[in-house]
């Protein structure tokens, strides 16, 4: 397999600099940001049956993916409050914002709500994002065997 010279270039670049490794941008591009969801998308669609965790749809997984790679936030909750199972994931749906995408866990004398942290480029710096961004991709090839080029090979296949 022939090796190219400029592989991993992109990559060093982005950290020396801050800028995206698709087209040099210092921000975070709409492109790094489609090719995130892209990834995510594909990964659902070919996500293995065999796997504990059973997402729902691409947004299910994406939550559950960021949660993984600790870009997270919990909130404790004393028994004091409930301990009926509705009611504390009523109280998750409130600290979720209506959202289904949390997870809760027993600890202690309470539970803690664990929530995913948004990733919109208003609430996620571009450096953040692009070491989420990492971990995230990792986390899928790890279980799905997916890698954003192989998305980029997909998707210029179906242009």
């Amino acid at each position: 397999m022939p090796v190219d010279a400029n592989a991993g270039k992109s990559a060093e670049i982005t950290k020396r600099h801050g800028r995206c490794p698709t087209c040099g941008a210092k921000q975070r591009s709409n492109e790094e940001h489609r090719i995130l969801f892209g990834v995510i998308t594909l990964a659902f669609e070919n996500w293995p049956e065999t796997h504990k965790f059973k997402p729902d749809d691409a947004d299910h997984l994406r939550s559950w993916l960021l949660v993984e790679a600790k870009h997270c936030e919990t909130f404790e909750v004393p028994n004091v409050i409930s301990t009926e199972p509705k009611a504390i994931a009523n109280l998750g749906k409130f600290f979720c914002a209506g959202k289904r995408h949390f997870r809760l866990k027993q600890v202690g004398d309470g539970i803690v709500i664990v929530r995913p942290k948004s990733i919109a480029k208003e609430n996620c710096p571009t450096p953040v994002f692009r070491s989420i961004a990492s971990a995230v991709y990792e986390i899928i090839e790890s279980i799905t065997g997916i890698t954003p080029d192989i998305y980029k090979r997909e998707r210029h296949k179906a242009a």
